[in-house]
């Protein structure tokens, strides 16, 4: 996949097993996604989270929401739009989020403690340059 290539991401609030959303950015057809417990705001940026690596879901939840399958809780959508891909590696990367109400970087390191989500602003520069 080319790097500079459009993609979409979501950020689904799901109310199971406790509250929390789903950060899911689409990756060679499947999303990526991650657990967070915090939503990411244009207001708040730049910000750091701890978000856990889940399994690969499918492109259903770009656009889905309700009832999740075998009583796993409902999801909502809370925010998606276009993102572009600008770094990729073993457990790091980068991604450029245009969304309808959040516009940013994200910048992902993975750790044995979780993945560490770095978002920034887009007038600031690359994430990395702002921690």
């Amino acid at each position: 996949m080319n790097l500079e290539s459009e993609q979409r991401f979501v950020i689904l609030a799901h109310d199971q097993p406790v509250p929390h959303y789903d950060l899911m950015l689409q990756w060679h057809g499947v999303l990526w996604t991650w657990r967070i417990d915090t939503l990411p705001t244009n207001e708040h940026l730049p910000c750091e989270l701890l978000g856990e690596r889940l399994a690969d879901h499918r492109l259903h939840y770009l656009d889905y929401e309700g009832p999740v399958s075998r009583g796993r809780g409902t999801v909502q959508r809370h925010e998606r739009g276009a993102l572009h891909w600008l770094e990729s590696g073993m457990g790091k990367g980068r991604v450029r989020l245009i969304g309808d109400k959040l516009q940013g970087e994200l910048h992902w390191e993975e750790s044995s403690e979780g993945t560490l989500l770095r978002f920034a602003p887009l007038d600031v520069g690359p994430c990395d340059a702002v921690v």
